[in-house]
């Protein structure tokens, strides 16, 4: 009887990214059950992502939030864990003395000609009338009184409103979840007087109710192209117009919400949002997509905390997701990342508790990170991990990337899968470890073998080198290896797992190519 021919299994693209919901037999090839620190781009493969270079360390920032971008926009603001307003220009953290809250709730700041603009507080029970809005001009900060003003002609006062969220809109300030007269307004939504945020008048304001008849209290306000969106836990509400003539308030949405004001984020088209129940959602002007089903088996199963202290951000042309991770899982928060372009999700390692985009001109744009429970302050670099001084691209980032289970479209018989074909590549030399699991058994490998990527050690640059005694390598970005492994052994179906334990740059994989024999069905 004839020998069963030889097959080839390929292996081209990986830029289907995690997903941590389908069984992960029926996940996509480009598809990956279980990855860390790799991202996924338009060269359809996986790289180890880049590096979170140090830049600051103050004991203040242990438990510190990040207010706005100032005013001016030279410096970040920054609110301490006991409530001191801090000043970070990109080289030095400056604690300004000033005081900003007098407990440990999250500050929230607008921006408005020149002056930024806080709100000190969410509102509990028993404190509301400690909220206090301020005004800081970059040296002073001066609290606002609540008097009213029907002056729209020649406003002029010194007063705001005290409320929980603040934002700027249409040259308007806006202040939602509001306290007057000694009493809680949580769903009442207010505006100033058009380019006097210091001047607000009694009657200029929304109370929104629910569409289920609860008074459910607002949770977020997000400024996006020519509307505002105002969040409750179940609901989002969208508002438009030019002035207190042509404002309408609509909904958009009563299946979603958001419990926290950090937990929402927009690039120029798209706003997106993490839901209460767990879903990550967008909006792009039009209407409401869900984009979490990848990994909304972490939400249902409890390692993402349903109605978290969730924060979301869009830098570099990705969305950095940080959950604040629910009873069922090891870590505190969770760090993902979504990217818009390859249509797919990655997780790094970092437990990162706050974080914002800054935009500095005639500066790099900087995303800025604080990690939970330490000192530091880290913007993400394409380049390397920095050590603590910022000198030196040293710290080896531990990634690794795990392929969807390979069967060629059935699992009926085995299949001797012979010496698969690898081409790597990495920035500086690196060891890539690859182990190979059987038949759906994906906690201990079958087979392992380790192959290095070695990057030429000599240069020259021209009219220098001597032809016949010189190795040119010049400058490359990249050193590829193309690797013949040895045998992935017989199996039903086989899964490859990627990782490095030696590398100080960044790698990544391009193609597998597996060449197989189906054996005889008996």
């Amino acid at each position: 009887m004839p020998a069963p021919s030889r097959e080839v299994s390929y292996l081209r693209k990986f830029d289907g990214g995690l997903n941590l919901t389908d069984q992960t037999q029926s996940l996509l090839p480009e598809q990956s059950p279980d990855c860390l620190n790799v991202d996924f781009g338009v060269r359809k493969g996986f790289v180890s992502r880049g590096g979170f270079r140090h830049k600051e360390t103050d004991a203040s920032l242990n438990g510190a939030r990040f207010l706005a971008v100032a005013a001016d926009s030279d410096s970040v603001l920054l609110h301490s864990a006991t409530g001191d307003l801090l000043d970070w220009d990109g080289a030095t953290l400056t604690d300004t003395a000033v005081d900003v809250t007098e407990f440990d709730k999250r500050v929230r700041m607008a921006t408005h000609n020149g002056y930024s603009y806080m709100a000190n507080g969410r509102f509990t029970v028993d404190t509301p009338a400690n909220i206090v809005m301020n005004e800081w001009d970059g040296s002073t900060l001066t609290p606002l009184g609540t008097a009213w003003d029907e002056n729209h002609v020649s406003s002029s006062g010194s007063n705001m409103p005290k409320a929980s969220h603040i934002v700027q809109w249409r040259g308007y300030m806006w202040v939602a979840g509001t306290y007057e007269s000694s009493a809680l307004y949580t769903n009442r939504l207010r505006f100033s007087h058009l380019q006097f945020p210091k001047s607000w008048s009694v009657y200029d304001y929304f109370d929104i109710g629910d569409s289920k008849g609860d008074v459910e209290p607002i949770t977020g306000l997000h400024a996006f192209q020519d509307k505002l969106v105002i969040f409750k836990k179940g609901e989002v509400w969208l508002l438009s117009g030019h002035d207190p003539d042509t404002f309408v308030l609509n909904p958009l949405t009563n299946a979603s919400g958001v419990s926290t004001s950090g937990a929402s984020a927009a690039n120029a088209g798209v706003l997106y949002w993490f839901s209460t129940d767990g879903q990550l959602m967008a909006f792009n002007g039009q209407g409401v997509v869900v984009l979490s089903e990848p990994i909304s088996f972490w939400s249902d199963i409890g390692k993402i905390q349903h109605g978290g202290a969730h924060r979301l951000m869009w830098a570099d042309g990705r969305l950095w997701i940080s959950l604040e991770a629910g009873p069922a899982s090891t870590y505190d928060r969770l760090l993902f990342i979504w990217s818009p372009s390859a249509k797919a999700f990655t997780r790094y390692d970092r437990e990162v508790s706050d974080m914002i985009f800054w935009r500095k001109v005639g500066s790099d744009a900087d995303p800025l990170f604080l990690d939970l429970g330490n000192t530091n302050l880290f913007r993400y670099d394409q380049a390397y991990e920095y050590d603590s001084d910022d000198t030196a691209a040293v710290i080896r980032i531990d990634g690794y990337y795990r392929t969807a289970w390979i069967s060629e479209g059935e699992t009926a018989t085995k299949k001797r899968w012979k010496r698969p074909r690898v081409t790597a590549a990495a920035t500086a030399a690196a060891t890539i470890q690859l182990d190979v699991f059987h038949d759906m058994q994906d906690v201990d490998p079958a087979r392992s073998v380790q192959f290095p990527i070695v990057v030429e050690a000599s240069s020259s640059v021209w009219d220098t080198m001597l032809w016949d005694t010189d190795s040119w390598a010049g400058y490359t970005e990249e050193t590829y290896a193309f690797q013949r492994t040895p045998s992935a052994g017989s199996a039903y179906a086989v899964s490859f797992k990627f990782s490095s334990s030696d590398n100080v740059g960044r790698w990544w994989v391009d193609s597998i190519a597996i060449p197989f024999r189906r054996k005889q069905v008996r």
